[in-house]
């Protein structure tokens, strides 16, 4: 047993585990802790926790398309490219959309200009254009993919 290796991976998800159980998770900041039917989709989130101090001049809802990016992380439910045009991603992608879509249309992740006024104001230090540029990126690519339709 001394002499079995373990992945990094497998190291600190004991590490995790362990400071779990000892109930360290609720002193972290907002985050993604809840189990999702993809895993590796909770390392796509971001540290937004909604606060809405990240006003936008142009009118984006900064708070609700983070919040909203996070949520579908935490869930599993992002559309993944790299299935290819598979029936999944395909239903995923639709699905995606047709939720991104409760967001008013002029208040979504691409009406942001990059301007960074919002960056000062937030508390969690996040690089907000870079967050709903990522965030768009998706978004296009499941466009692009044409599953708009």
């Amino acid at each position: 047993m001394e002499n079995d290796k373990i992945t990094r991976r497998e190291a600190l998800q004991r590490i995790g585990l362990g400071l779990l159980g000892i109930g360290v998770m609720s002193v972290l900041p907002v985050g993604c802790h809840r189990p999702s039917r993809h895993p590796d989709q909770t390392k796509l989130c971001n540290r937004c926790d909604g606060c809405g101090q990240c006003h936008c001049p142009y009118g984006v809802d900064i708070a609700r398309n983070l919040t909203f990016y996070n949520e579908e992380a935490r869930e599993g439910r992002l559309p993944d490219p790299r299935e290819g045009l598979t029936d999944n991603y395909l239903r995923e992608s639709k699905r995606f959309i047709g939720r991104l879509n409760r967001i008013p249309r002029l208040a979504q992740a691409d009406r942001c200009v990059g301007c960074r006024r919002c960056v000062d104001n937030c508390p969690q230090h996040i690089d907000i254009p870079m967050a709903l540029r990522q965030m768009e990126a998706l978004i296009q690519k499941v466009k692009d993919d044409g599953t708009l339709a």
